[in-house]
This record gives structure tokens, C-alpha cells and sequence, in this order.
């Protein structure tokens, strides 16, 4: 909706037509929804559309307490509601409004780069490489959930108003959509013409702090910031910051990033900052911050979203294929837009449906290159750089795994590309071109995207599929080698969705040199085995929940591979006061040498406390031991399976020779 512009014509609709209902204060707001929403504006002070009655020193001591200042904000909820009745909207609908008519830039200035604004509504996605298409003709409406909350009770994060202002982490498995709901906020937002939307894609940060990113971004926009106004800009709250794929953020940079986004929310309170990211162990070090996870689709939208990528006519040839399928493995496999995408793209040119991940991937190279020649009236068009689709392939299979080592999650210059083509040529021993290759790879297969002389991948999972193709396709000795290098690498979260892809790709070599040497390394599967590669403890409370943290010395496998870090996350569902974590740790290393009761042994440790840190302590190391043993149980079965399939695998070789 469009607000008036005049706040001043509000003020006057509010004494002529609503004075009484201001005065009264109270008689529309007893409804508990409402309650919590201004609870909420109490401690965050969110967006409010009038002051009215409560002057600026009340404003800034709301987070002293909601009873303190119900009579006031109560009667700042009437306003509201007055509001409401004046602009003929819901008084949820208010929450985009800016806090006061003070702004750093004018409603004027903000609506002549109005356009520049919504150009982040152009988008290229995998079946729209050539030209952008626009977020209205393939957005699908994003659900999303808190921790606390089951997907059941999830809801449609379909504007602003529904993160409070600080820090919203929105996480999502790839191909859910976060950076397509990002730009959905970003334009929504800059059609209001109040808030200034500022949509930042981490992966380009490289060294940059933060700041500067923000200041480039409004530059862009043909806004002048200088760095001395900065601090007044970000204070007015006008600013709102959708921060896209910190996952995408390389492990040098992310520590800093992780600071400089707290310096910024901690200085300036007024301003949203909504940060995508997929799983990642890293955002859980944001404090305070509020965190959705996107939901998976669930079936009866599937077929509203190939009604969304299809023709009317490939929507109803492929709905009746899928109805003809067995539908189980197909259905476990479209639980996001992008893999409804793939399957349109690839019913489109096969007319067949693939039953795995694996095999809407494992086509789209060739899928790609068809469709390229398709689209030149049949003629099947030889590539620029001679090579025929196969030889192009595995040069893009090198490709891919050169940037997954060099420079994961990040764009690359023209130049850089072309050197690490030229080595993949040099790899597969091949004679081409490395810029005629790098036109192939942009204009025939349709993989990479080019914008400013730079390239990008059309989605990331493209890039790391191939990349994992190029490892399953290595010599054992390669294939060794790699392994090797990502359980001692730094970094070994960042391969998580290729680990992922070759657990199907590299079956036998995957157990034998990577998930094998893990869980060997937890051998025997005993409490004090485990405890004896923990090197420290961390607890953060976020609301009623309490994390613990154990960094480990070395990588932890949870049977998933997203889960492959050096961390372990486990959560106690109450509020815990912080304990002496050092001295915790060691009296956990004591307890598993010497075994016995975990209730007694807390009890005894904790002796010379108070009653309040006796309680917590008890219950924390309680929790903790049992919590661990089961770990330790259900790894033992694991590493029997992860055996069992190196076994396997070795009675085929023995076969074969």
C-alpha cells in the first residue's frame, strides 16, 4: 500500500475525527495479539507511525520494561489504530512506517531512484540465462519458521513488517529460494518510498568492511553519502540492510563480517538487518538474532509452482507424467523451487521425469546444451571452441572443482576464468581456446553468468555438482588425496553440499578415505574418547533457549553432511545462567575416566556454589553426559555401515581384477 507523504495531513485527521478515541487511550487494545506487538515495540522499538503522547526521553527507556510504560504505550496503540481508520488499512500494516517525519533522505529523493531501486527485481535464474526475467513471473510465496516453532505454525514471509528491527537470519538448504526472497523484500519494500532498501551480495564483499559496502551500494543508487554522514544515515533508521548468501563468504572474511555486523546492529538499533545463509554453524554466533528457517514445499504446492515455470501446456503434459511415475521418489526430491525448475527444464527437453537429485543434475549439461540448439531452429551449431559436449563437460567438471578450491562462493574475473580453463584444458589434455571455452560455457551451456567482467555460476549447486563429478571421475590416487586434504582443511563446512553430492557419486571411496577416518577417530565409541577432542565450551542463551557449543579438535559426522564441521550444537530448551565452562570441561574429562552416576558426580562438583548455580550446574553436566553418551551410541552403528560399504566395495574391485 502507499502511505501519504504528509505526515502533517495524518496529525490533522487524527485531532478532527479521532481526538476522543486518542484521549480515551486504552478501549481498543485489550486483545492479546496487540499486546504482544506492542510488547515487542517496547523492546525493540520498532517502527511506529506517531509518538503521539510519548515524548522522545519516555521513547528511549521502553526497554526498562513493557509494565512501566503500559499506560503510555497503550495510548500510543490508540494512535495507531486511529491511524489505521485514516489510511483505511489494518494496524499491522502500519509497521513499515518510518519512526518520525525525520529522514535522512526525502520521500522525493528516494522515489527519482525509485527505479534503480526495483532493478532488484531482475533477476537471472537457470531458464532465464540470456535475459533477466522479473521476480513477479517466478516468485513463489516463501514459508518460514522459528526454532521454537513447528513448520506446521510456519508463516508467509511476505514483507518487512515481519522481522523486528536488529538481526533476522533467514536459513535455508539450497535451492529453497533465499536469495529470491531477499529481492521479493528488497522491491516490496521500495515501493513504499519511506525506507531505502539496500540489497548486498556478500559474495562480492571480498575485503571490504561492511560500511563501505553500504556506502558503494547507495553511491549506486545515485544517492550521495559521504563517510562523515554515515553515522547520521544508519541512525535515522531509514536504511534497511538484506544482507544475501552468507555461506557464500569465504572462511578469511567471515569473522570479520560477523563483527562488523554486530558493531553496526549494536550502534544503530533502529535499523533491520535480514541476513540469508544456509545452515551454517557460524550464524549461530549472532547474538540476539531472530532466525527462520524457510519450509520445504510441501505437495499441494508443487504443482502450483510448475504452473508458475511451465506452459499451460507442459504443466498439463507433465503433472499426467508425474501422476504415471511412482510419485515417492519423485516427491522427495521437489521440496524446493529450484528442483521444480530442474524438472520442468528437463521434462521440457526429455519429456521424462528423474527420480533423484543426482539425475536432475546429472542431465542439465547436455539438457543445456540441447536447448541451445533448439533454440537455433534445430541446426545443431558446433561449439565456438570445437569441442564436442562431452570434452566441453569435463573441462567444466575441472573448471568447477579449480573455483570450489580457489575461490568458493565467489564470482570470477574474466581474466582469473580463463586461466583456470586454460589449466583444465592443459588437465584433460585438450586444444582449445580458453576464451572461446568460456564463451561455451556462457552462451551455449547457459552455466555462467557475466556481469561487469565478472562470472557467476546460475546457482551454486550447479557449481558444486560438477564439482563433485570432477572428483568422482579422479584416480584413486587423486581421489585419496583430496579426501585427505578436506578432513584437515579449515574449511571443511565449505564442501559440505559436494561431500553430499559424492556420497552417491563416490560411494566407496567417500567411506573409505573421509567418513571411515572420522569415525575411527572417535574409537572406541566411549564418553571419554569423545571428551578427549573437545578443546572448549560455549554457551549462548537466545530466549528461552540455552546452545552449547563443543569445538572439537577434529571434524565431527552426524550422518549428514551438512552437519560436517568442528562444531557439535546441542540445545537445552530453558534459560541457563553461564557457568565456569572451563572448569566444567574439565570435570567432565574426570567423570568419564571415572564413570558413575552423572547426577551424583554434578552434585559433588558443584559443592561451594550457590543453591541457583548448584541447580544449574547439576542439570547442565547432567544433560551434557547423557546427551553425550547417546551421541557416542549412535555412532558405533554408523561406522559399522560406513565399513560394511568400504567391504563391499572391495570384494567388487577384487571381482573385477
Amino acid at each position: 500500500m502507499r502511505y501519504p507523504e504528509d505526515l502533517g495531513k495524518i496529525t490533522d485527521l487524527l485531532t478532527s475525527k479521532y481526538g476522543k478515541a486518542i484521549a480515551e487511550g486504552t478501549h481498543r487494545v485489550r486483545d492479546g495479539a496487540i499486546d504482544r506487538l506492542i510488547r515487542e515495540r517496547a523492546t525493540t522499538q520498532s517502527s511506529v507511525a506517531l509518538r503521539s503522547g510519548v515524548d522522545q526521553p519516555r521513547i528511549s527507556k521502553m526497554k526498562r520494561g513493557y509494565s512501566k510504560l503500559r499506560k503510555p504505550l497503550r495510548f500510543e496503540a490508540a494512535a495507531l489504530y486511529a491511524v489505521a481508520a485514516c489510511l483505511e488499512c489494518d494496524f499491522e500494516d502500519l509497521a513499515d512506517l518510518p519512526l518520525n517525519s525525520s529522514r535522512f533522505y526525502s520521500t522525493e529523493q528516494i522515489d527519482d531512484v525509485r527505479e534503480k531501486l526495483q532493478q532488484v527485481a531482475l533477476v537471472r535464474t537457470i531458464d532465464h540465462t540470456a535475459e533477466p526475467c522479473h521476480l513477479k513471473d517466478i516468485y513463489f510465496r516463501t514459508r518460514g519458521h522459528t526454532r521454537d516453532q513447528a513448520e506446521s505454525e510456519a508463516i508467509e514471509l511476505d514483507g518487512l513488517h515481519r522481522f523486528p528491527t536488529g538481526l533476522t537470519v533467514i536459513e535455508g538448504q539450497a535451492g529453497q529460494g533465499k536469495s529470491i526472497l531477499l529481492r521479493h523484500l528488497a522491491f516490496e519494500a521500495s515501493r513504499s518510498g519511506h525506507s531505502l532498501p539496500l540489497f548486498i551480495e556478500l559474495r562480492h564483499l571480498e575485503q571490504r568492511e561492511l560500511r563501505d559496502a553500504i556506502r558503494e551500494t547507495v553511491a549506486g543508487l545515485g544517492l550521495d553519502l559521504p563517510r562523515k554522514k554515515f553515522k547520521q544515515f544508519m541512525l535515522t533508521g531509514q536504511p534497511i540492510l538484506l544482507l544475501d548468501a552468507f555461506d557464500e563468504v569465504s572462511n578469511a572474511s567471515r569473522k570479520q563480517l560477523i563483527l562488523d555486523i554486530e558493531r553496526l546492529i549494536e550502534s544503530f538499533p533502529k535499523v533491520k538487518v535480514v541476513l540469508s545463509s544456509r545452515p551454517n554453524e557460524f550464524t549461530n554466533y549472532f547474538t540476539n538474532a531472530a532466525v527462520y528457517w524457510i519450509c520445504k514445499l510441501e505437495s499441494h504446492e508443487v504443482e502450483k509452482v510448475i504452473n508458475l515455470y511451465a506452459t499451460s501446456n507442459e504443466s498439463t503434459l507433465l503433472l499426467e507424467r508425474l501422476k504415471e511415475v511412482d510419485a515417492k521418489p519423485v516427491s522427495e526430491v521437489l521440496t524446493t523451487p529450484l528442483n521444480v525448475l530442474l524438472l520442468v527444464i528437463h521434462f521440457r527437453y526429455r519429456r521424462s521425469v528423474p527420480e533423484s537429485v543426482i539425475d536432475f543434475y546429472r542431465d542439465l549439461f547436455d539438457v543445456m546444451v540441447r536447448r541451445h540448439n533448439l533454440s537455433e531452429r534445430g541446426a545443431k551449431r558446433t561449439l565456438m571452441s570445437a569441442l564436442d559436449s562431452h570434452e566441453l563437460r569435463v573441462v567444466f567438471q575441472a573448471f568447477c572443482f579449480t573455483v570450489a578450491v580457489k575461490a568458493p562462493g565467489s564470482s570470477v574475473l574474466r581474466g582469473t576464468a580463463e586461466n583456470w580453463i586454460g589449466a583444465s584444458l592443459q588437465l584433460r589434455e585438450l586444444f582449445a581456446s580458453a576464451s572461446d571455452v568460456l564463451s561455451d560455457f556462457h552462451n551455449v551451456a547457459a552455466l555462467l553468468v557475466e556481469e561487469g567482467g565478472r562470472y557467476d555460476f546460475v546457482h551454486r549447486t550447479v557449481q558444486e555438482f560438477f564439482a563433485a563429478e570432477h572428483v568422482a571421475a579422479a584416480t584413486d590416487k587423486q581421489a585419496k588425496v583430496f579426501y585427505r586434504s578436506v578432513y584437515t582443511s579449515p574449511d571443511i563446512e565449505c564442501w559440505g553440499r559436494i561431500l553430499q553430492f559424492l556420497i552417491t557419486l563416490d560411494e566407496l571411496r567417500i567411506h573409505q578415505y573421509l567418513i571411515v577416518p572420522i569415525l575411527t577417530s572417535f574409537a572406541p565409541f566411549s564418553l571419554t574418547q569423545f571428551l578427549s577432542q573437545v578443546m572448549s565450551l560455549e554457551m549462548k542463551t537466545e530466549g528461552e533457549t540455552t546452545y552449547i557449543y563443543l569445538d572439537m579438535e577434529y571434524p565431527v559426522y552426524t550422518g549428514r553432511f551438512e552437519q560436517i564441521s568442528d562444531y557439535i550444537i546441542l540445545r537445552i530448551k530453558k534459560t541457563m545462567p553461564v557457568v565456569d565452562l572451563t572448569g566444567m570441561l574439565a570435570d567432565l574429562k574426570e567423570f568419564a575416566v571415572s564413570g558413575g552416576d552423572p547426577t551424583w558426580f554434578a552434585v559433588q562438583k558443584s559443592r561451594g556454589k550457590t543453591k541457583i548455580e548448584r541447580r544449574c550446574y547439576v542439570e547442565i553436566v547432567t544433560y551434557l553426559i547423557n546427551a553425550l553418551v547417546r551421541y557416542c551410541a549412535e555412532l558405533e552403528p554408523v561406522y559399522e555401515k560406513s565399513c560394511a560399504v568400504v567391504e563391499r566395495g572391495e570384494n567388487l574391485k577384487a571381482f573385477e581384477f
